[in-house]
């Protein structure tokens, strides 16, 4: 992991749930190379199902979204650039809402839906 991020990453093993934590700083730049190298990732986002997306969400202009939309409004979705959700779902783990992803790298030429 430590490879596909720069030295201010610092990205973190969680044995609790055998993955990489990474802050929300870093997480466009980590997501998008990983896609880039691999063609498909699982991603896990810990998000508020009581956070009710708005305006703001939808029209933002930074990656961070911890709304119940899980991301998929965030700034009209241009933060996906590159690739496309193939699956996913919502689990609680620790009593906290997380939303696992799969990602995977759009071929070149291939239209949008």
């Amino acid at each position: 992991m430590h490879d596909y991020v720069h030295g201010r990453a610092r990205p973190e093993w969680e044995g609790d749930n055998d993955s990489w934590a990474v802050s929300t700083d870093h997480f466009i730049e980590v997501v998008g190379t990983l896609v880039q190298q691999h063609g498909r990732i699982l991603l896990g986002r810990e998000f508020n199902r009581s956070e009710k997306c708005n305006h703001r969400c939808m029209n933002a202009l930074g990656y961070v979204c911890t709304c119940s939309c899980r991301a998929r409004n965030h700034g009209g979705g241009r933060w996906m650039s590159g690739w496309r959700i193939a699956d996913d779902t919502t689990l609680m783990t620790n009593g906290r809402s997380w939303s696992w992803t799969i990602l995977e790298k759009i071929p070149p030429g291939t239209p949008r839906p």
